[in-house]
């Protein structure tokens, strides 16, 4: 489902909501996130960069920045 070609490619929103979905219920964390789908730390740097998400680790999701 989740792969870094796939997450480059895919709309910016429903990246985002895909992802937080994942983390509200299956990841405690992004890094638990990333390691099961074996996603890069460079990817997720550079989606966060590119579409100005953040992660906030106390409600463990990604934010938009603002």
């Amino acid at each position: 489902m989740f792969s870094d070609n796939s997450l480059r490619k895919m709309d910016p929103a429903m990246s985002l909501s895909l992802i937080n979905m994942k983390l509200r219920d299956q990841f405690s964390s992004l890094t638990e996130f990333m390691n099961y789908y074996d996603l890069s730390a460079a990817l997720m740097d550079e989606l966060q960069q590119t579409h100005g998400w953040h992660y906030d680790a106390d409600n463990n999701q990604l934010k938009e920045n603002g």
